[in-house]
């Protein structure tokens, strides 16, 4: 089975360098071309000179946050998916994050699995976002966007955690 990453450029950024080497070394077994950013600084200058599908970010960083990533992500003309990994005791930022826009998050520490699985979920959900937007372009979206909330029903299901994800990121 192909990977959902697979071909896919993605943007890790994060100062703990450890951390960023690992979800790096973990999404390019999953076939993803990656390049690491070790500051917020750094990973908005990144972010506006490449053609990302994915943006994984933590959220504090010096010389900017996480959120200032996923706000200018989305002022992108084709924005990519962006995954939030937060801090263990900042217990607010994941729901700030998906109210602001992010596809998903994790809180570390995480199993590198978990972050795959996320950022691959998040792909798929971009990909069919994008498939929506052209049918809509021609007037038959209707079949897409059942099967995109099938696919959000049973992410719901598959975790708790989720329900009403599909509310928020349903803009």
């Amino acid at each position: 089975m192909i990977s959902p990453l697979a071909g896919l450029r993605i943007l890790v950024v994060g100062d703990e360098r450890g951390i960023a080497a690992l979800v790096v070394r973990q999404l390019e077994r999953a076939g993803a071309a990656c390049v690491a950013a070790h500051s917020g600084r750094e990973g908005l200058d990144q972010l506006t000179d490449g053609a990302w599908d994915l943006v994984v970010t933590d959220t504090q960083m010096p010389g900017a946050s996480g959120f200032d990533i996923l706000d200018a992500a989305q002022r992108l003309a084709a924005p990519p998916a962006v995954i939030v990994m937060t801090a263990p005791g900042a217990a607010a930022e994941p729901l700030t994050a998906i109210e602001r826009g992010a596809d998903g998050y994790v809180v570390k520490p995480f199993a590198p699995e978990l972050l795959e699985r996320e950022a691959g979920a998040a792909a798929e959900l971009r990909a069919l976002r994008a498939q929506a937007a052209v049918a809509e372009g021609v007037g038959a979206y209707g079949p897409v966007l059942l099967v995109l909330g099938e696919v959000v029903s049973a992410a719901e299901r598959a975790d708790p955690f989720r329900t009403g994800y599909s509310a928020l990121t349903a803009r």
